[in-house]
């Protein structure tokens, strides 16, 4: 473990341009309004450590909730180098249309 072990990582659920505007403070033609007709996005804003690594195992809505498993990865030789690990994963905008509140499950494992 590490000193931004403490950080609370954010996780959000983008569904609109608006709020990838706000988040991000910038605009994408990637990410349109055209874009969020039919499409959300996942993103996780976070520290690791620079040899770590991190990935999603599975993302599922259950009834209100976004369910994501995420595994993070500690990697030998430990620096003192640390690095953002942000994530955008594309959803279907209709599977996630009542989720109110996103739960993340983390595992943790070593190289």
């Amino acid at each position: 473990m590490n000193e931004f072990d403490s950080i609370k990582r954010c996780n959000f659920l983008i569904t609109s341009k608006e709020q990838f505007c706000d988040l991000f403070k910038a605009e994408s033609s990637d990410f349109d309004d055209e874009f969020f007709k039919e499409n959300a996005l996942y993103a996780h804003i976070g520290i690791i450590g620079s040899n770590d690594y991190s990935f999603i195992e599975s993302i599922n809505a259950d009834g209100n909730q976004l369910i994501v498993s995420r595994i993070d990865i500690y990697a030998w030789p430990k620096t003192d180098d640390y690095a953002c690990c942000n994530m955008l994963i594309k959803l279907k905008k209709s599977d996630v249309e009542n989720i109110s509140h996103i739960l993340v499950k983390q595992k943790y494992g070593s190289e």
